[in-house]
């Protein structure tokens, strides 16, 4: 695999955070003496798996991977970037709800893989200005023939 633009190294970023997301624990719930762990699989110590979240990080994963190799193609690559980006805030919104639906007397603990979907977020952000620059570079020596 040859990486040939610093986009393709962003969404290679996006994709192993998104993977470590999947992998490790994101909050524990803590009701007296019970803690409940909460992730997208069941690895690590996680007691109670989130169907949703590992539904959304499997597609996220996929479509970072599959934007890599459209690089031939870069209009459908800007858009499933953009794609990216709405599935990257929309586990976060949905990762958030989960964490305040609760009941009230459970203490949450948000552990450090909730920032994966944040940077992941950030490099795909980054990738999808990469790709408009190479747009706009593309637009521009076709003007000047």
């Amino acid at each position: 695999m040859v990486l040939q633009r610093i986009q393709s190294v962003y969404l290679l970023l996006a994709t192993i955070l998104m993977a470590v997301f999947a992998c490790f624990p994101v909050y524990s719930l803590t009701d007296g003496d019970v803690v409940t762990v909460v992730g997208a699989l069941a690895l690590n110590g996680v007691t109670q798996q989130s169907w949703l979240l590992l539904a959304l990080d499997a597609l996220i994963v996929v479509l970072t991977f599959v934007t890599i190799f459209k690089y031939r193609n870069l209009k459908f690559q800007i858009k499933l970037a953009g794609i990216l980006m709405f599935l990257q805030v929309t586990l976060m919104v949905c990762l958030g709800v989960m964490m305040s639906m609760t009941n009230c007397p459970t203490v949450v603990s948000v552990l450090l893989p909730v920032a994966c979907p944040v940077l992941a977020l950030v490099f795909t952000f980054l990738a999808r200005r990469g790709m408009n620059h190479d747009k706009k570079l593309l637009y521009d020596s076709e003007r000047i023939r």
